[in-house]
């Protein structure tokens, strides 16, 4: 298909440039300015938290880390430097991100100046400053400001090697592929595009200097991922070019319970804390190995993977299906936080995300296919943004995995928009009839009724805001209002289960206890909700009714520290010491902090059968390894 215009075309002035970034920047800021005063405004949540305690470590020194990486490193080094820097501010992290994600508006501008028509770095200035999801987005505790910026990076350095063949952007490109894998894994799929299309070039046309490119590509990405893969070894013995956790997050996605979305692998263990601890011990449990390497439990859940598509391929083909249509929809599915929530803080986000959806912009994308043809290297931005999108598919969808996506469709969509106008002009009927027809099939597709699903997301983040105002801050009080938010937007066992927990913390043991109730017959396995009441029966003297919730509670989860401690407390109340030593000696072993482990012992020391721990203890440590032999032998 034919070019909107082939001529080509000098770069953007530097006032163009700047004013694409005033406008982003101040639309941030404003968004900002309205957020301020929620109470979860300096909160770390879900990954956040995580991210941030890594990072606290990383400027106190700790810059190489003492195991393969688990999760994606470079948003943790990024928050790293700002703390080293400029302190653990949650204002300075957000500013910082702010303006990072205000260049990459910038990014985006200079690249369609390059690839489209002569006001496409206008019109593509227009889209990513006003783009809701991405101002959202830039101000989270999250690393998909981050992948929004390399993907932006990976275009602009494309567009400048097209534009000029220099070696020097080639290397950029693959630099910032690299750079894109080390923030959001499924980012190799595109280098590999990349280095298929360069060689693919470089054997129609021919020349050393074509074949140059794709050695310049290939440059880059060593140069970034190298250091990586050799630190990897370093402190783990295996090379990981990025992180270990392929295997766990395939598995995520593709199981005969999976929903398309995130779901933990243990009930009720969704907590990024978990996620390493979960998959490494049920791969021990499956592979009969006391302490797997992390290359062992990847390839594990690679294993239960394959297994799975291939006993249930029809099963397996319909997950993809619905796969495919979570990751087109214009909802936002979320994990922990969501634009639904936050959106009711602040007018500015309120009106944008009514009206400028995901949906809205894979239409105005699709349609400017049509306008854009494939030449002047479209052909390489609709194919980088077709295998992001099936790498997210192969995986599981929600918002944070979807978001760069965006930044591909914004160009398309900026830069169609800007020559839209002529080649209307110009094309034939069944052309212009072609590209309404697919921009009506979009917005048909990713606005199909979608029930539940906005208010969902909304209660996931409330129910997330009260999560970490109590564990955080200990504000049971301020954490009520946003469970009742969340009820209020769809009831859930997990609702009604914080909601009786902050109420007993609160003083109304007997308004908590019928909310625990309420949550049970939601989910009469909600763990949460079992141990709860089972540590409130203890309370009360109903010792009876508390064994069979806390054994229940087991059930659901058989290293639940909580529930096994006070499965110790009741048969105490009973006068069996035998099973109360067996269960405070399991709760020992299922401490996972040293708080824990102190309150299990010192019961141990206090009781007078605690001798009958002991036999119990050598036993377990006669197989322990590791950090767990070093306890024991304290």
């Amino acid at each position: 298909m034919a070019d909107v215009d082939s001529t080509p075309r000098s770069g953007p002035r530097l006032g163009m440039a700047l004013a694409v970034f005033v406008i982003a920047l101040g639309l941030r800021c404003m968004h900002l300015f309205e957020l301020h005063d929620a109470d979860w405004f300096g909160l770390y949540i879900g990954d956040g938290e995580v991210y941030r305690e890594w990072a606290l470590g990383i400027a106190g020194g700790d810059w190489l880390g003492d195991r393969v990486f688990y999760q994606a490193p470079l948003y943790p080094y990024f928050l790293g430097v700002i703390y080293a820097l400029g302190g653990d501010s949650p204002l300075v992290v957000r500013l910082v991100q702010i303006i990072i994600g205000a260049g990459a508006c910038v990014l985006l501008a200079l690249c369609a100046a390059r690839l489209g028509d002569r006001r496409a770095g206008w019109a593509a200035r227009v889209l990513p400053a006003c783009y809701p999801q991405a101002i959202y987005f830039d101000a989270l505790f999250q690393k998909s400001m981050l992948d929004f910026f390399c993907f932006a990076l990976v275009l602009y350095a494309i567009a400048r090697a097209l534009h000029e063949e220099r070696a020097w952007w080639w290397g950029a490109a693959g630099g910032a592929l690299a750079l894109f894998m080390l923030t959001r894994e499924n980012a190799a799929a595109l280098a590999a595009v990349v280095l298929v299309w360069l060689g693919w070039r470089a054997w129609r046309v021919g020349g050393a200097r074509r074949w140059g490119a794709a050695g310049a590509v290939a440059g880059g990405l060593t140069a970034v991922l190298l250091p990586v893969a050799l630190r990897n070894y370093a402190v783990g013995g295996e090379f990981h070019l990025t992180s270990s956790q392929l295997g766990p997050n395939l598995y995520i996605g593709n199981n005969p319970d999976a929903s398309g979305s995130y779901m933990s692998l243990r009930p009720s263990r969704g907590h990024a804390d978990y996620e390493r601890i979960d998959a490494t011990e049920l791969a021990a449990a499956g592979l009969g190995i006391a302490a797997p390497t992390p290359r062992q439990v990847s390839r594990y859940w690679v294993g239960k993977t394959f297994d799975y598509v291939r006993a249930q391929p029809a099963h397996w083909l319909a997950l993809m299906g619905r796969k495919a249509h979570l990751l087109v929809h214009a909802v936002e599915r979320a994990d922990t936080e969501s634009i639904y929530a936050v959106r009711q803080y602040g007018r500015l986000l309120w009106a944008m995300s009514h009206v400028f959806t995901f949906g809205v912009l894979l239409a105005l994308a699709g349609g400017a296919v049509w306008v854009l043809g494939t030449g002047r290297g479209w052909a390489v931005v609709y194919a980088l943004a077709a295998v992001y999108g099936l790498s997210v598919i192969a995986f599981f969808v929600f918002d944070r995995y979807r978001h760069p996506l965006a930044a591909p469709l914004l160009l398309m969509a900026g830069c169609g928009l800007a020559g839209a106008a002529r080649w209307w002009r110009t094309a034939s009927a069944g052309r212009r009839g072609g590209a309404v027809a697919v921009m009506a099939v979009l917005l048909a597709v990713t606005h199909w009724p979608s029930g539940t699903a906005v208010a969902e997301q909304r209660a996931t983040a409330e129910l997330a805001y009260a999560n970490e105002l109590y564990r955080q801050r200990g504000d049971a009080a301020g954490a009520i209002p946003h469970v009742r938010a969340s009820l209020s937007a769809r009831p859930s066992a997990a609702a009604y289960s914080k909601l009786g927990v902050l109420l007993a913390v609160e003083g109304d043991a007997t308004a908590g206890e019928a909310m625990l109730r309420k949550a049970l017959t939601l989910n009469p396995r909600f763990g949460e909700a079992l141990r709860a009441l089972g540590v409130a029966c203890v309370n009360t003297g109903r010792i009876d009714e508390a064994l069979t919730h806390l054994h229940a509670a087991v059930d659901v989860y058989e290293q639940d520290f909580v529930a096994l401690y006070h499965l110790g407390v009741a048969y105490d109340r009973k006068l069996d010491a035998n099973r109360a030593i067996d269960h405070y000696v399991r709760a020992l072993l299922a401490a996972d902090q040293p708080a824990k482990v102190e309150v299990c012992l010192d019961t141990l020391r206090r009781h007078p059968f605690g001798r009958l721990a002991i036999p119990r203890l050598r036993a377990w440590a006669a197989d322990a390894v590791g950090d767990d032999a070093a306890r024991l032998a304290a």
